[in-house]
């Protein structure tokens, strides 16, 4: 995006201070990974402004906004400076606020708590496990639809990556991880993974054809759940009938290893409804 264009509108900050001398951006959101920004900017190394916002292994704070909308906020982790014979410019990358949990694992001494590792989270939901874990870094959660079902008992091992532990949470409650615009990271309802393929344009009609395929082989009459004994409790299942599929048999049965068994009618329930949100998958031919 060149600064004379009209998107000169976008405005870097760096530490809370505006940076004005970039000479490209771009700017990287996503659904269902964390946004990241690149910009180069020219390099002038005898300025001291300029090496103090470019020193590496600083993740400096930067924000990033079009007019008065915030787009994006993060840490600087890329400095790269270059010099040929007629310029020297630095190009630089920075990740979303959440993006922090793919690199690290729990702290040692964590704030606020005193347990023990392999740190357990009992009778909790994933709303919480995530807060707990966010914590330490000052990663908000924006939680959005109903949490689900609590987690009966999980753990997180010392040198497990916080945001591989979360994503296999989320999992079993059909939510994936982003961020939105203040750093915070979004938890949100998916139906179904998808992938941008192609950009739209005003007064301009792209599709070309549609083609519909169909996944019949993972098309159940009913899922049966089964729930693992606890506690000296014996396990539980729940059956959930397909009313799309009275006349034939076609069964599918799961182990539910971290629902309790109050549980399990809800999360079958969910398994369900995932089956018939994938059933189903669309080819859009595009002029891009």
């Amino acid at each position: 995006m060149p600064a004379t264009e009209p998107l000169e509108d976008i405005g870097l900050e760096i530490e809370d201070e505006v940076f004005r001398f970039w000479e490209t951006i771009k700017i990287k959101l996503s659904l269902d990974t964390f946004s990241t920004v690149e910009f180069t900017a020219p390099f002038e190394a005898t300025r001291r402004e300029f090496r103090d916002k470019f020193r590496p292994f600083q993740f400096q704070p930067v924000i990033v906004k079009y007019g008065d909308n915030r787009l994006f906020t993060g840490r600087i982790i890329g400095i790269n400076p270059s010099v040929t014979k007629n310029r020297k410019a630095v190009s630089v990358t920075a990740y979303a606020l959440p993006a922090v949990l793919h690199d690290c694992t729990t702290p040692i001494s964590q704030p606020g708590t005193s347990d023990p590792f392999p740190r357990e989270y009992k009778n909790l939901q994933l709303q919480a496990i995530a807060s707990i874990l966010c914590a330490p870094f000052g990663v908000q959660v924006d939680f959005r639809g109903e949490d689900g079902p609590k987690f009966p008992k999980v753990k997180i091992d010392p040198t497990k990556k916080i945001f591989e532990f979360l994503a296999d949470l989320a999992q079993h409650r059909s939510y994936v991880f982003t961020d939105n615009t203040f750093g915070a990271l979004l938890c949100w309802k998916s139906v179904t993974p998808g992938t941008p393929v192609a950009r739209l344009k005003d007064h301009e009609n792209p599709v070309i054809g549609v083609e519909a395929s169909f996944s019949p082989q993972e098309f159940y009459s009913e899922i049966t759940g089964f729930a693992p004994a606890r506690g000296g409790r014996i396990g539980g299942k729940e059956t959930v009938r397909n009313p799309w599929l009275p006349d034939v048999l076609r069964p599918m049965n799961l182990r539910l290893d971290k629902i309790d068994k109050g549980d399990a009618k809800q999360t079958t329930e969910k398994t369900m409804d995932r089956m018939f949100a994938q059933m189903v998958s669309y080819k859009v031919d595009l002029i891009t």
